[in-house]
């Protein structure tokens, strides 16, 4: 590459709400399915213990093996992070990458202290891929805590209420 040259910037978007049953799962999902329909490469990383996100790409818990998923990504872990999400939508979708909910966020949601949000930004980054999907559980976790730290957009769902 010639001087001067910049790599693309990675772009992280975070979806959450300080409520449950906003649609944020959904909204990261089908974000990270359009953006890959666009021609960009995404991973989609689910930091919600209840593996909504995980479950809507058709990833049962006992189907994940030995891939250490978000939990890996939030400590750091590069190896064994992501699995190849392909959609069924009629030969329009475009695979992306998943890094599932897994046990083991139970566990860094109601620790302490988490607080190494540099090593869970620099795993995004070496993922090396154009946009990084997050999708957060409800309130201010650990988990939710190092999303809103390293992302740089954050969309929130609200319903729309009837005023009856």
């Amino acid at each position: 590459m010639g001087a001067g040259y910049s790599p693309p910037m990675q772009k992280i978007v975070m979806s959450w709400s300080e409520s449950g049953g906003e649609t944020k799962s959904t909204l990261a999902v089908h974000l990270a399915a359009g953006l890959a329909i666009r021609g960009k490469s995404v991973a989609l990383i689910d930091l919600d213990p209840q593996g909504t996100a995980t479950l809507h790409c058709g990833f049962p818990e006992e189907s994940i093996g030995d891939c250490v998923g978000s939990a890996g990504l939030i400590k750091g872990r590069k190896t064994q992070t992501l699995l190849e999400y392909e959609p069924k939508s009629r030969g329009m979708g475009k695979p992306f990458w998943l890094a599932p909910s897994t046990p083991a966020l139970y566990a860094l949601a109601a620790g302490r202290g988490y607080s190494n949000h540099s090593k869970f930004r620099e795993a995004l980054e070496d993922l090396e891929v154009d946009f990084v999907v997050i999708d957060a559980g409800p309130g201010f976790s650990n988990l939710t805590i190092a999303g809103l730290v390293v992302a740089d957009e954050i969309l929130v769902p609200v319903r729309a209420r009837s005023s009856k």
